[in-house]
């Protein structure tokens, strides 16, 4: 089911399990009368869960990713490339530089503003994601037949790249800029599809499918590549 391969274990239980393995193995533990059009309902609601399960256990079995250093050389990510730092001195003609920019493929930081790397770079991020997002919504949501009443860009949302409201807001997380915009671009989508959907059932997946038909390989893909893009 969407590539992943489930086991179904029937026994004497009165209520439907998923479990995924410390191996990564996917099982899902039923009462013996349980029918498989049920199954696959209940399944098919619980892949979210799954994916992010699938997502942490990656990051527990390859260990944690180095934290950044603010230094030169670094690389920091923006839209799936990898641009290095350089540390430069501020202007000296009077004109007034932000204290970071990404130009001429390098993200330049001013030297007086190192100290305070991290939230500069968290500043940046938020500014274009929100930019960047606000573009694709506008091409996807009329395509989809969708509107949302406003959308944010945040600092903290739990493990999720976005979330929908119940009064049609779309919520995401800032991280979302980092990755490569294919991929980015399906996490809007599947926000968006929530305006139509709220559920993860079958029809949810329609409803993404006629936007971006290899939404399995990039769902895929996030949760296997996605704890490689942080700050």
């Amino acid at each position: 089911m969407a590539d992943l391969g489930f086991t179904v274990r029937r026994s004497a239980r009165r209520t439907v399990e998923l479990v995924v393995e410390r191996d990564g193995r996917l099982t899902v533990a039923v009462p013996t009368d349980a029918e498989s059009a049920d199954i696959v309902r209940i399944v098919e609601a619980k892949l979210d869960w799954v994916y992010q399960k699938l997502a942490r256990k990656n990051l527990l079995l390859n260990g944690p990713p180095p934290p950044k250093e603010y230094v030169p050389g670094e690389g920091f990510w923006h839209l799936g490339r990898s641009y290095r730092l350089r540390i430069i001195s501020p202007p000296t003609n009077g004109v007034k530089q932000p204290p970071l920019l990404l130009r001429r493929g390098w993200f330049e930081l001013t030297a007086p503003a190192a100290k305070n790397a991290e939230q500069h770079f968290r500043d940046w991020y938020l500014l274009h994601a929100h930019s960047w997002i606000g573009e694709r919504i506008k091409t996807l949501a009329p395509r989809m037949g969708v509107e949302p009443t406003a959308f944010e860009v945040r600092s903290v949302l739990g493990h999720r790249w976005g979330s929908c409201t119940p009064d049609g807001r779309l919520l995401f997380h800032w991280r979302i800029i980092l990755l490569p915009a294919r991929y980015a671009e399906y996490v809007i989508v599947h926000e968006l599809a929530h305006l139509k959907e709220p559920n993860h059932g079958p029809n949810f997946w329609r409803v993404i499918e006629l936007i971006v038909p290899d939404w399995r390989a990039r769902k895929e893909w996030l949760a296997a590549n996605g704890s490689r893009y942080y700050l």
